[in-house]
């Protein structure tokens, strides 16, 4: 390498690395302006994570919330209470670093494969920490998504590495995260089979070195895929079957496209012809060049197999989804929270590329690269508009607390507001903890210098008046039928984690 390729390179890595420093800094200050210290939908049901401690019962992290057993999210839940001091933004920094490490693995990984740092590599940082994930950025809760697609797109990276085999640290990495992934959501149980051959076809290749640490680092390799594999099993044991049913294929097939193309953000909305035959062109190149790659060179086969059956993998889980919520989509846009899913699609392409033929790999990654950048400014916007809609909503709670409003009373004004599940008495009790226990957004009692008598007044818990809700729900309308004042969580119901 000459001296002049040399300087051309540290010019490139300090853009592409600048860039990915500038959207670090900018998720960061997304969540510090937009993410409130407040519960809000599925975060009430984890007050009392924030005011008693975790719970001792094993039962409580394999509880079904919808469709999901988040055992791992709940568990990572109760670690950030703990340290934040019941802090009900915790989560939303934790997503932000995860999400800024996963970019930086990727670009270091992806620029080694390839010998140098290229300026497409800053796709990573761009998909990855754009406001679009604004409810995966500012509900803490939301970790249950994210903590699944960070092990996703981790592992990801290593099959391109293809170091597992050779590697006690990447085969370690690699197995951590197939062992971790099926705890997490439905996300992380649809993803984790796809790690399942390439663990086995690794430690196969790993035990065929015949040295005493290629055979370790085999049954390290089968191990990890053998515990992913029962913990697949134990967690489809009475999995919850979809109670809505999907208004056909058309209706399927029109929501996949929505969730691929709303990875990109609202652009590709916009122009979803366009957009769409694009991704379509794009892709269906890929594969072309993967296949051409195959033939010519068979030794790239575990990584071409490994990352093509990651991105079937994706597509799955999205046809799913897209099957799953069709009926909903009738009425109203797919969430937000979806955006995360949909990222990994496009992670598995770009790594795809980097296995094509000669210069086709740059030109097939500057295509993707060229998609995202299209589409980061009204991925920032949609981001915005999102946090300062959410901020708008909650500020009126912030107001009341600030001003010494009763629970009873807060629950009355702003039950719909903060969407807690199981009605205004529900929401009293949960403020009335959070009040007595100085979190949330009654942090600043630590501070003040009220007597701890105004303070027992101002928390006291009094019940507001029965009353069935306008947001329905079997439980609720159960409760209001039955008179109970009950706060039992088991009678109540919760908003899925999962909804629209």
């Amino acid at each position: 390498m000459t001296t002049g390729n040399r300087s051309n390179d540290g010019v490139m890595a300090l853009v592409v690395w600048g860039i990915w420093t500038a959207a670090l800094a900018a998720a960061f200050y997304y969540v510090a302006r937009y993410a409130n210290d407040l519960p809000y939908r599925d975060e009430w049901q984890m007050v009392t994570v924030a005011t008693d401690g975790c719970p001792g019962e094993p039962s409580w992290f394999f509880k079904h919330n919808n469709e999901h057993r988040i055992p791992l999210p709940k568990l990572v839940y109760c670690g950030l209470m703990a340290v934040s001091g019941g802090d009900f933004r915790a989560g939303t920094l934790l997503s932000v670093a995860m999400f800024g490490a996963v970019a930086a693995g990727l670009m270091i990984v992806v620029s080694r494969f390839r010998g140098r740092v290229a300026l497409q590599d800053a796709f990573f940082p761009l998909l990855l920490l754009h406001w679009g994930h604004a409810e995966n950025f500012v509900l803490s809760f939301q970790i249950a998504f994210t903590i699944p697609i960070a092990l996703a797109a981790a592992a990801a990276g290593v099959i391109l590495s293809d170091r597992a085999r050779e590697s006690s640290l990447a085969s370690s990495f690699v197995v951590a995260c197939a062992v971790l992934m099926p705890w997490c959501s439905v996300v992380g149980l649809a993803l984790a089979p796809a790690l399942v051959p390439w663990l086995i076809w690794s430690g196969t290749a790993a035990w065929r070195a015949r040295t005493t640490r290629g055979r370790r680092l085999a049954v390290l390799l089968w191990s990890g895929a053998a515990i992913c594999e029962a913990s697949i099993v134990f967690l489809l044991m009475n999995f919850p079957r979809s109670r809505l049913p999907s208004p056909g294929l058309a209706s399927d097939a029109r929501l996949l496209a929505h969730l691929v193309l709303q990875a990109l953000g609202p652009t590709a909305l916009q122009f979803p012809v366009a957009y769409g035959a694009i991704v379509l062109g794009v892709a269906a190149a890929i594969f072309r060049a993967v296949v051409r790659s195959l033939i010519a060179a068979p030794r790239e086969g575990r990584r071409a197999i490994g990352l093509l059956l990651f991105v079937g993998a994706v597509l799955a889980l999205l046809a799913g989804l897209a099957h799953g919520r069709s009926l909903m989509a009738l009425t109203a846009s797919p969430a937000n929270r979806y955006v995360s899913i949909g990222i990994l699609l496009y992670l598995g392409l770009f790594l795809l590329a980097a296995l094509a033929p000669g210069a086709w790999a740059t030109r097939l990654q500057v295509a993707l690269a060229m998609l995202v950048v299209s589409s980061t400014p009204g991925s920032y916007a949609l981001g915005r508009d999102f946090g300062a809609t959410l901020s708008a909503r909650l500020e009126p709670v912030f107001a009341d607390v600030r001003a010494g409003v009763s629970p009873a009373m807060l629950a009355e004004r702003h039950v719909e507001r903060v969407l807690c599940s199981g009605g205004p008495r529900r929401l009293a009790r949960q403020m009335s903890r959070l009040c007595d226990a100085h979190a949330g957004p009654y942090w600043f009692l630590r501070a003040a210098s009220s007597t701890p008598h105004a303070e027992a007044a101002l928390c006291r818990y009094t019940a507001p008046p029965m009353r069935t809700p306008k947001w329905h729900g079997r439980a609720n309308r159960r409760q209001a039928a039955s008179g109970t004042t009950s706060d039992d969580e088991h009678l109540l119901a919760e908003e899925p984690l999962s909804g629209r």
